[in-house]
This record gives C-alpha cells, structure tokens and sequence, in this order.
C-alpha cells in the first residue's frame, strides 16, 4: 500500500521540477523515494486559483501531491506536519517542502461474512467469481482501461452480470 503526501514545495533546482518524475525525500535520517502525481501552482492572473502544471522551474513554489514508495513512510510525517523537508535528485538538495496532510488510508472497511460464503455461491453457479477493481487519480484512464478490457478481454473469458 502507498501513502500521498500533499505538500507545499518551493523550487531550487537547475533543472526542471517534473510531473511524474521520482525524486529522493529526506528529513533528518528519514529517506525515501517519491514520485511527483500533480503540481498545482498558483495563477500567474492573481486569481488565487491554482493550475496544474507539468513542472516547476527555479525559484517557482507550488503545492504538490507526492507518492511515497514505503508503507510506512508516511506515518513518519504525522508529527512533522509544517516542519520542513527536503528533495534530492542525484545526490544534490534541489527543493524543500512542508508537508500540508498526508493521506491516510481507511481502516473502518471490513468484510460482511454472509451465510453463502464465495465457495458455495461457485458451486450454485458452477463458476468462479473475479473483481477487477480500477482505482486512480481523476483523469488518470480508468474508464477507459476498464472499457478497453471488457471489450477485448472480458467476453472471452468471463460472462458478465451486475
């Protein structure tokens, strides 16, 4: 399981801070990698209003979601929220950051034990049952990943009821 971290990142680096890109995060003796989901920055307009943007350059700040690669970084940050972080690309400190929250996972979703369990409900329909459960970001492609299997795959192998 992953965590996101929302945080606010102000920018120092020579080269672009990039959409998608990993970066290395640490805190004191905290490290870990994080990829780069969404940059938001704020209208140039004055608006207030913050855009996505593909990447940020020298000097430019933004608050941006990031993807932790370890379980349990993000728990790591629950008593740093406002403290400041840094980001590394190749060895070198290229950003900072403040963590503004941290995404956490529910814990209140369990499974409802039924008297016709999968095993009997197989065997009543002489199948076996599968879920294919697509999750992501808005925008990120699922419908269509979802549309493109059923078409392709799904009546092949399986047959489908809701």
């Amino acid at each position: 399981m992953k965590h996101l971290l929302t945080v606010n990142v102000s920018w120092e680096g020579e080269n672009p801070f990039v959409k998608g890109r990993r970066y290395q995060l640490q805190r004191g003796n905290f490290v870990s990698c994080v990829e780069v989901l969404q940059i938001k920055q704020l209208d140039e307009h004055e608006t207030g209003e913050r855009l996505s943007v593909e990447r940020l350059f020298a000097g430019e700040q933004a608050e941006v979601d990031l993807e932790l690669e370890e379980d349990l970084a993000a728990t790591a940050f629950d008593a740093r929220l406002g403290d400041s972080c840094w980001l590394n690309e190749d060895g070198k400190k290229v950003g900072t950051f403040t963590v503004k929250h941290v995404l956490r996972r529910s814990t209140n979703v369990i499974w409802q034990e039924t008297d016709v369990n999968r095993t009997i409900r197989a065997a009543q329909k002489n199948q076996r049952s599968k879920t294919f459960w697509f999750t992501g970001l808005s925008g990120s492609g699922k419908s269509i990943l979802a549309n493109e299997f059923e078409k392709n795959w799904l009546p092949q192998v399986f047959t489908r009821c809701f």
